[in-house]
């Protein structure tokens, strides 16, 4: 027998004993497996609240003409008003309101910040003047809170946007603030005769995240 026969013979055998072994080692992949399987249940919790006005004072025009105390203390429930909270008319400088806003929690599952914006601006023909010259403060000083104090004209309440008020915690029933609107006096006062403007004031809730 040639060299080269042989040597055909002995690549043919380990052809065939490759074969033979890849063939034996494919059913090792068959692995023993098992499962379990368990019913899982989520609810979802909640974010709500309430808002409420608890009082609103300022400087008022009296019946003779001058300038006297305003006073409102009953408490109202925002949440279902529908009136005008700040509801001037024949407002001059000098008139002021400052409304007292309690942010209550209602039954919340988490924590959440809290934010208040004025939204909304419209005006009448010529109320350009009057945006101008009708300044908000907003203010808040709650336990545990750094103190908030933003001041701008109603013009720039959009500019302005979101204003923070802390944190509301479970462990927390309420969160207080004010907003004073005041028609300052300025040398363009003139301008801002026979205008009027409105405003919707945005509080916002918004959960925490991890």
């Amino acid at each position: 027998m040639k060299l080269s026969d042989r040597i055909k013979i002995v690549l043919a055998a380990i052809a065939v004993i490759l074969v033979t072994v890849t063939v034996l080692l494919v059913p090792t992949f068959a692995l023993f497996s098992d499962s379990v399987n368990t019913e899982h249940y989520i609810d979802s919790g909640t974010l709500k609240i309430d808002l409420y006005q608890t009082d609103m004072t300022g400087i008022r025009i009296t019946e003779d003409g001058t300038f006297g105390a305003y006073s409102d203390t009953e408490e109202i429930d925002l949440s279902a008003f529908e009136g005008k909270v700040f509801e001037l008319y024949d407002a001059v400088p000098g008139i002021t309101r400052t409304g007292t806003f309690e942010v209550r929690d209602a039954g919340s599952s988490t924590a959440y910040d809290l934010s208040v914006s004025l939204t909304n601006v419209e005006m009448s023909a010529g109320g350009e003047a009057l945006l101008e010259q009708i300044r908000i403060t907003v203010q808040a000083q709650n336990p545990g809170d750094a103190a908030v104090e933003e001041s701008f004209a109603l013009s720039a309440a959009d500019e302005t946007g979101s204003i923070s008020l802390g944190t509301m915690l479970l462990t927390q029933e309420l969160k207080q603030f004010t907003i004073k609107a005041e028609f300052i006096n300025s040398d363009d006062n003139n301008e801002a005769q026979n205008a009027s403007v409105s405003f919707d004031i945005l509080v916002t809730a918004v959960q925490v995240t991890p």
